[in-house]
C-alpha cells in the first residue's frame, strides 16, 4: 500500500505546489509513515525525501524549518551508504551520492541557511567522519558551511584558513563571498572587498551574485568611496529590475535618488580586476605552452613556469601560445597528484 501511495503522490513532483497541497501531501506522508517501518524495501524513506525535496525547491525560512523537521524523522543510521551508478548514453558511468550523503548534503545546508551554527558545525563534522566519498563536490560544499559557520561563531582564524583552503580546491564565487563575510566580521574592510571583487570577477552571471554587489556597494560607501559606491548600487538596481524582481522596499527611495545613470558591467569588471592587482605581486610573462585540449597552458616568467586555465583569461581576443601576460599567483590544488600547487590567476593580456 504506502508503494502506491508514494506513485500516486510523491513520485511525480508538481512544478509548484499551494499551501493547500503541500498541507495535505504532509497529512498522506505522516499517515503513511507512521504505519510502516524504515527499512530495506521500504517506502519511508522515498516518502520522506520526496517531502523534503518540494520544500527545497521553495528556498525560505520556513520551508528550511520543514525540511528539519521531516528529516529529523529518520534514522541516519539506517540511511544507505552504498553509492550508485548508472551508464550514460555515451558509455561513461556516472556515480550517485548516497541517501547518507544527500541527507548531510540537504541538512547543513538548511541548518546553514537557519543560522544555527553549532548544529551546522556538528552536522558538517559528522558527514566528514561518515562519507568515505563524496560527489558532486559536497565535500567542498559541507566543508564551507562548516568553516563559515565557524566564523559566524567569532572563530574567524579557523574560518579563514578553512574557507581558504577549500578556495584552492575550487575558486568559487560562493566560498570567496564566504571569505569577504568573515574579514567583515573581522572589521578588515579592505580584505573583505578584495574578496568580494575575485568572487565577482568568477565567470558565473551575475545575477547569482546579486549578494555580494550589494555587499560591495554597501561597504565602499562606509570607505567613503561614494562614486564607486553609486556605481555598484545602480548595477545592482539594474541586474534586479532586469530579472523582474523589483527593488527591496528598503531601498526604493534611495535607489531611485542615486541611481540616475546606466553602468556597464565589462566597466566595472575592470574596476574589479585593477582592485583586486593593486593589492597583490603582479607578475609578466609569455605564454609558452597550451595543451591540446586548449583548456590549460603554462605562462613562463622571471620565476619559471606556472600553469593557468585558458577560460579564466581576461582578453578580448583569443589568447595563443607567444602572448604577453600579466597575471597574479594563486594557490590551487592538483587533484591527480593530490597536493597543493600554484596557478597563474588574474591572467591579462599585455
Amino acid at each position: 500500500m504506502a508503494w502506491c501511495v508514494y506513485e500516486k503522490y510523491f513520485r511525480f513532483r508538481k512544478e509548484e505546489y499551494t499551501e493547500h497541497d503541500l498541507k495535505n501531501l504532509e497529512i498522506v506522508a505522516q499517515t503513511i509513515i507512521s504505519l510502516i517501518e524504515q527499512k530495506d524495501g521500504s517506502a519511508f524513506e522515498f516518502i520522506v525525501f520526496a517531502i523534503v525535496n518540494i520544500y527545497k525547491k521553495k528556498r525560505d525560512i520556513d520551508s528550511y524549518k520543514k525540511i528539519i523537521d521531516w528529516l529529523d524523522r529518520l534514522n541516519i543510521e539506517l540511511l544507505d551508504k552504498e553509492v550508485k551508478s548508472f551508464q550514460n548514453n555515451s558509455g561513461r558511468f556516472i556515480e550517485i551520492q548516497s541517501r547518507k550523503e544527500e541527507y548531510y548534503s540537504i541538512k547543513t545546508k538548511s541548518l546553514l541557511s537557519l543560522e544555527k551554527y553549532a548544529e551546522c558545525i556538528n552536522c558538517c563534522e559528522l558527514a566528514e567522519k561518515d562519507i568515505d566519498k563524496f560527489h558532486y563536490d559536497n565535500d567542498i560544499w559541507i566543508g564551507g558551511r562548516k568553516y563559515y559557520s565557524y566564523g559566524k561563531l567569532g572563530d574567524t582564524d579557523i574560518a579563514l584558513a578553512g574557507l581558504k583552503e577549500l578556495v584552492g580546491k575550487k575558486n568559487h564565487w560562493s566560498l570567496l563571498f564566504e571569505i569577504a563575510q568573515i574579514y567583515s566580521i573581522k572589521k578588515q574592510r579592505e580584505d573583505a572587498l578584495d574578496y568580494a571583487y575575485r568572487a565577482l570577477l568568477t565567470r558565473d552571471q551575475d545575477k547569482m551574485k546579486i549578494k555580494v554587489l550589494y555587499f560591495v556597494a554597501e561597504n565602499l560607501e562606509r570607505l567613503e568611496e561614494k562614486n564607486l559606491a553609486k556605481a555598484h548600487y545602480c548595477y545592482y538596481k539594474k541586474i534586479r529590475e532586469e530579472n523582474g524582481w523589483g527593488i527591496p522596499t528598503r531601498l526604493l527611495e534611495y535607489m531611485k535618488k542615486i541611481c540616475n545613470y546606466e553602468i556597464e558591467a565589462s566597466e566595472l569588471q575592470n574596476i574589479w580586476l585593477k582592485k583586486v592587482k593593486d593589492r597583490s605581486n603582479v607578475y609578466e610573462g609569455k605564454v609558452s605552452y597550451i595543451m591540446p585540449n586548449k583548456k590549460n597552458g603554462f605562462i613562463h616568467y622571471q620565476n619559471g613556469s606556472i600553469f593557468f586555465r585558458v577560460n579564466e583569461v581576461f582578453a578580448k581576443c583569443k589568447i595563443k601560445e607567444g602572448t604577453n601576460v600579466s597575471f597574479i599567483i594563486g594557490n590551487s590544488f592538483d587533484i591527480k597528484k593530490n597536493k597543493k600547487t600554484k596557478i597563474a590567476e588574474y591572467v591579462e593580456v599585455i
